[in-house]
């Protein structure tokens, strides 16, 4: 995404939310709930890489920053903005530089050039993750402005997420915000039927869609629908929840004018909880696409997570991709130091030869 594109995102979101939550109806005081929150971080990163023919090298990198979260309610509407900053040096400058130049990144990124004019010495990012505004007057809803929609129900790789990128920092997944319109009904507990549209410019290049779910005998499913320009998408997505979870997904994607360049992605899924103290998941991914002479691409990740009590835990995750990717290793400890403070100790193991040991020490107010 352009920088100028990311300026006009992030102040379509700022204009909507603004702009609601000034309306006489929001301001007056009686029935007005608001709550603040947030947290404050620090994080350092150090990476080992190696190799047959050359000795080790080794990269440090820090990300320090804060996030706040801001809902106000009155009676049924809601109105939440979200925001986070973070200064990074090290090699967490050369990440987002690299993925800001090459890919596009969601965040708003300023960076500091070394001597070489290549490389940064330290950046600074700002993120709008959410800002939106919801009206909710019985089986009825609408939502505007950047806000997550979240439809499948796999953890990492979810193909039914039609308007809902996931990003994926080590292991850890998260769902990225986009501007979107969202609108539908509810019947009881039962079932939703919503329309959702992502403007874009002109009318003809913005992103349209819906989705229809339901709930019965301990099954939820639904199918869904999006166009963006010319391309269709048709998805679909299950999970049960018994004794251990089971979930499945899959999406077709087409162009209309030319029907033969099909992809399609499809996951299934495992999930098992005993309360707070210890998770288990695991996940297949595979994509096809039909004018790739490559074959399909195959994911599999499995991660567990043990909390036997309040004050610590640990954490372990395993990934691989096929044909010809790496296999990865996750293992974090993490442990309360007093009240909304916390420390997280992590390692990653590569066979692509590469260490990375990393700790965060973060508080939640």
């Amino acid at each position: 995404m352009a920088t100028m594109d990311k300026f006009k995102a992030a102040a379509l979101a700022i204009v909507i939310f603004g702009s609601c939550i000034a309306s006489p109806r929001l301001l007056r005081a009686e029935d007005l709930s608001p709550s603040l929150g947030g947290e404050l971080y620090w994080q350092g990163i150090e990476s080992v890489s190696w190799s047959d023919n050359r000795s080790p090298t080794s990269a440090f990198g820090s990300d320090t920053g804060f996030s706040l979260d801001f809902t106000l309610r009155k009676g049924n509407l809601k109105a939440q903005f979200s925001a986070a900053s973070s200064i990074l040096g090290g090699s967490a400058a050369d990440a987002l530089f690299l993925q800001d130049t090459q890919q596009g990144s969601a965040s708003l990124n300023a960076f500091h050039l070394g001597p070489n004019g290549s490389t940064p010495d330290w950046a600074i990012a700002f993120l709008v993750q959410k800002a939106y505004v919801s009206w909710t007057p019985g089986y009825f809803f609408f939502s505007a402005g950047r806000q997550i929609v979240n439809w499948g129900k796999a953890r990492f790789f979810s193909p039914a997420d039609l308007f809902c990128k996931t990003a994926i920092y080590g292991l850890v997944p998260v769902r990225i915000a986009e501007n979107t319109v969202r609108t539908g009904f509810t019947f009881g507990d039962w079932g939703k039927v919503e329309l959702v549209a992502l403007p874009v410019g002109q009318l003809e290049n913005g992103k349209f869609g819906g989705r229809i779910s339901g709930s019965a005998f301990g099954v939820d499913a639904g199918i869904a629908a999006a166009r963006e320009m010319g391309y269709w998408q048709l998805a679909m997505d299950f999970k049960t929840d018994a004794f251990i979870g089971i979930l499945g997904e899959c999406a077709l994607g087409f162009q209309e004018s030319n029907a033969a360049n099909r992809d399609i992605k499809a996951t299934l899924g495992l999930d098992y909880s005993l309360g707070k103290t210890l998770s288990a998941s695991g996940e297949y991914h595979v994509s096809y696409s039909w004018v790739d002479e490559a074959g399909p691409y195959q994911k599999l990740v499995f991660s567990a997570g043990f909390y036997p009590a309040d004050l610590f835990g640990i954490s372990a995750a395993y990934s691989t991709a096929f044909p010809d990717g790496a296999n990865t290793i996750n293992i974090g400890l993490s442990a309360q130091i007093e009240q909304g403070a916390s420390l997280l100790i992590w390692t990653q193991y590569s066979d692509t030869k590469q260490l990375t040991v990393g700790g965060k020490i973060s508080w939640i107010f």
